[in-house]
């Protein structure tokens, strides 16, 4: 079945409250979708969810009545899945998993990056105190002579 064929069809069978569309889409379009999520940090689950949120969109644009196919309706598919998986890649919050044994492999690591902080923060402190015992005396010794 040729494309024009398959957007006649799904668009006719969406307008009739028709699963046969949802079936035709899914086996024709899914692929790329798919492809497309699993390449782009998702998985087959993910893939899977996104695929029918675009269906979902599909089909209420299709009930609305000044809906227009100007392309194939995988092509539109395709596109709303990906703008789909791309705002929700925006939208998360990514976590980081550190093993049990991280702590454990790494200690002589992190104690030493613990102590440069520690170091760090103690020169600051030693900087801060020297510039406002400075300003101290130049305040002072400002005002005290005038």
């Amino acid at each position: 079945m040729d494309r024009r064929t398959t957007n006649i069809l799904a668009i006719d069978d969406f307008k009739k409250n028709s699963n046969i569309a949802f079936a035709i889409l899914y086996q024709k379009y899914f692929v790329y979708s798919k492809k497309f999520i699993l390449n782009n940090s998702g998985s087959l689950e993910d893939a899977e969810d996104i695929f029918q949120d675009a269906l979902v969109v599909l089909y209420e644009k299709l009930c609305a009545d000044d809906f227009k196919a100007h392309t194939c309706l995988g092509n539109y598919v395709s596109g709303i899945s990906k703008n789909l998986w791309l705002k929700k890649l925006r939208n998360k919050e990514f976590l980081l998993e550190i093993p049990e044994n991280y702590y454990a492999s790494h200690q002589e690591e992190i104690n030493l990056a613990i102590e440069n902080e520690r170091d760090y923060w103690d020169k600051l402190n030693g900087y801060i105190s020297f510039y406002f015992v400075t300003l101290q005396k130049f305040n002072s010794g400002y005002f005290y002579e005038k």
